[in-house]
């Protein structure tokens, strides 16, 4: 397997990621800010995705 493969594909799901975080805290605003309603589960699933994403950083900032 060729590690460009692999730099892609790792490139690739961090973009996702990031896409659907900043979808999920756009809803969340969305539905806060005009409708007035708070969604625990859209912030809970928000604040968990942040949270790996920035554990996941320090981790590999530690050990890589």
């Amino acid at each position: 397997m060729d590690e460009r493969f692999v730099l892609h594909r790792l490139k690739s799901t961090r973009f996702a990621t990031l896409v659907g975080v900043v979808m999920i805290g756009v809803y969340f605003e969305y539905l806060y800010i005009f409708k007035h309603e708070f969604r625990l589960d859209l912030f809970i699933f928000l604040m968990a995705m942040g949270v790996s994403k920035l554990l996941a950083m320090l981790y590999y900032r530690k050990f890589h």
